[in-house]
């Protein structure tokens, strides 16, 4: 068998690594890219998982299920999950047991293409299939066995539904790891040597985490045998994907203002402003200069 291996489980990029002797190695996917985005797109007879979905985007928008993370798990009558719906290209329906469904076009053995509801669940498990591949693909032997990582906040029945979209999937799980605990384990390991006996004071450290869709802290304290989280909180929605709506409204109101044209109109229109806002906001992250940076992005009256 192979290396078991972990997974960071984002709700917009997952990541895929392998602890061995002197670190963890982060497995390049199929594109030579460390992140694999968390997305499937579904149409005829394909499936386009990951960076084939992001690939294809453009021209398949509505038929592109992403964040997959904020659905695996959710019941149809919580706020939150409404307001998330409110602005996805794709259909979310209420599913029989009170979950939510998801409405793609797909053509499965010889039927017509025609709207098709799907589990959360199932698409998590189309993408851990393409994950698993890239895992294999670099110990080059079947590698089912693997740990998760999930926001500390996830509940019961969230973290079930991972389980279950990893048994379709045909991985099998071995522990579903906070973040919180992967992220104080992640600084902790390397440092063993240089931390406090185990009897002393033990050092404390506090770790900020901000993803695209949430927001955790946590206080650790640390020995060299031992690691206690002390305490944890979080914002489950307060992620890098509110800033980034920020700057949309803001640049979908001057649109408006000066074309007379209404953004949200085309989704397509936002998904580019919304690329290129990414774009300058990760350029921004290692950026030292007091100078502007420019937001590119074409959208023809054609589309918006």
């Amino acid at each position: 068998m192979g290396f078991p291996w972990g997974l960071d489980f984002g709700n917009q990029n997952c990541v895929v690594a392998i602890a061995r002797k002197g670190g963890i190695d982060v497995i390049d996917n199929e594109a030579s890219s460390r992140k694999t985005p968390c997305m499937v797109g579904l149409g005829s007879k394909e499936r386009a998982l990951g960076q084939a979905a992001i690939a294809k985007i453009n021209s398949n928008i509505k038929n592109t299920a992403f964040e997959l993370k904020r659905l695996i798990g959710r019941r149809w009558d919580e706020t939150d999950l409404q307001e998330d719906a409110a602005g996805f290209p794709f259909k979310l329906v209420k599913a029989p047991d009170g979950g939510i469904l998801i409405n793609l076009m797909y053509e499965k053995d010889g039927s017509e293409c025609d709207f098709k509801a799907f589990t959360p669940e199932q698409l998590l498990a189309m993408l851990f299939v393409n994950l698993k591949g890239t895992a294999e693909a670099h110990n080059k032997v079947p590698s089912p066995d693997c740990v998760v990582s999930v926001p500390c906040w996830f509940t019961d029945a969230q973290r079930r539904a991972v389980l279950d979209a990893g048994n379709i999937a045909g991985l099998n799980i071995l522990r579903l790891l906070n973040e919180t605990a992967a992220t104080a384990l992640g600084w902790g390991l390397p440092k063993t040597g240089d931390l406090p006996e185990e009897n002393a004071k033990p050092k404390h450290v506090l770790f900020f985490d901000m993803g695209h869709s949430s927001t955790q802290v946590c206080v650790v304290a640390y020995n060299k045998s031992k690691m206690n989280i002390l305490a944890s909180a979080f914002d489950r929605n307060l992620g890098g994907r509110v800033v980034d709506q920020k700057i949309l409204n803001y640049f979908a109101a001057q649109w408006k203002e000066k074309r007379k044209l209404n953004l949200f109109d085309s989704p397509k229109a936002v998904l580019r402003l919304l690329a290129a806002i990414d774009k300058v906001k990760q350029q921004l992250s290692g950026y030292t200069s007091s100078a502007k940076l420019p937001v590119n992005v074409e959208i023809g009256r054609a589309h918006v």
